[in-house]
């Protein structure tokens, strides 16, 4: 009785520690609110990444690449695209984020959605 109660525990405790994978969320095409400037769509999504630990740096004009590394074994990696009226983020690459066929850790949509909100803030003041 005691080794299957233990056993019910351990399996309990390990599926716990197992979360299932979800589908990668990519940001497309969401507007700004009018009337700003490419400049500061670009500070907004700059100072909104920095906000949220992301290091942005700008690859061309209309795109830059952000960087998020958490506790020295995670890291996230996207591109993000935009124009004074909109942008979207897309999934470049990641690690230990267990991502498999446009499946990843629950947490980098997470990150993803925090980001979201972050750079919409900076461009609301």
């Amino acid at each position: 009785m005691r080794i299957k109660l233990g056993l019910t525990i351990l399996f309990v405790v390990f599926l716990s520690a197992c979360r299932s994978l979800v589908p990668v969320m990519d940001i497309n095409n969401t507007n700004f609110p009018t009337g700003h400037t490419l400049e500061e769509v670009e500070n907004a999504i700059i100072n909104g990444a920095s906000v949220k630990g992301w290091q942005m740096r700008k690859v061309e004009p209309g795109k830059m690449r952000g960087q998020l590394n958490m506790r020295g074994k995670h890291q996230a990696v996207i591109d993000i695209f935009y124009t004074k009226d909109y942008y979207s983020i897309k999934y470049v690459n990641s690690m230990g984020l267990k991502y498999e066929n446009g499946k990843i850790h629950p947490n980098y949509n997470r990150w993803i959605h925090n980001l979201r909100y972050a750079i919409t803030n900076q461009l609301n003041r």
